[in-house]
């Protein structure tokens, strides 16, 4: 069975677990992506460490913020009955269902997003797979093609493509204005993440 064809769930593993989760995944024979998430380029207040300073004894330890780092891993499932397995070998807690192969790498906030999309950016019977829209081959859309917006604030409303970037983007003519939105090749729709906020104007 291919990578794309599996049911693949994400687990959230502490860092000094994650190796150990794996093998141990791996061993019941399960297939596991490793996920290592880097850093949320906005620093967490609650994630601090302690910088001493050795100019002056009284001086206090100052606290520097510094991002938190998440761990991430992804279990291919061939059947929903193998839940189960996957819980008793690992306590990871599980997030999110997804189709299609997961990709190599993804940041903290994209992970974030698998595990809790924002609702009205996509039915909940056409989920787009990973990789599909940015990968190599065909686009899902061309000029002209009349398409609908899966957004907050525009959801159901029909646009039209202007263009479509190399890095998988679309621009959508809607009411006169442009926006620089994501395809949805599942569902011959357009998703965005909550215009104005995450798109650009042409």
């Amino acid at each position: 069975m291919a990578p794309e064809d599996l049911a693949w769930f994400i687990f959230e593993v502490p860092v000094s677990r994650q190796s150990a989760a794996v093998a141990a995944i791996r061993a019941a024979g399960f297939g596991v992506v490793r996920l290592m998430c880097f850093a949320d380029p906005r620093p967490d207040p609650d994630a601090t460490v302690r910088a001493h300073r050795s100019v002056r004894k009284r001086r206090k330890p100052a606290r520097r913020v510094v991002p938190a780092l998440d761990t991430y891993v992804f279990v291919g499932l061939e059947d929903a009955g193998q839940v189960h397995l996957v819980e008793a070998c690992h306590k990871a807690v599980e997030r999110f269902e997804w189709m299609g192969a997961p990709a190599a790498r993804l940041s903290r906030i994209g992970v974030g997003w698998l595990m809790d999309p924002p609702r009205g950016l996509f039915p909940d019977t056409a989920v787009p797979r990973l990789g599909q829209v940015a990968g190599p081959g065909e686009p899902a859309f061309r000029a002209g093609d009349a398409v609908t917006l899966y957004t907050h604030a525009f959801d159901g409303c029909q646009g039209e493509v202007i263009r479509i970037t190399r890095g998988g983007r679309v621009r959508v003519q809607l009411h006169g204005a442009m926006f620089e939105v994501e395809a949805d090749p599942a569902s011959v729709a357009l998703s965005g993440s909550g215009l104005p906020k995450g798109t650009r104007a042409a």
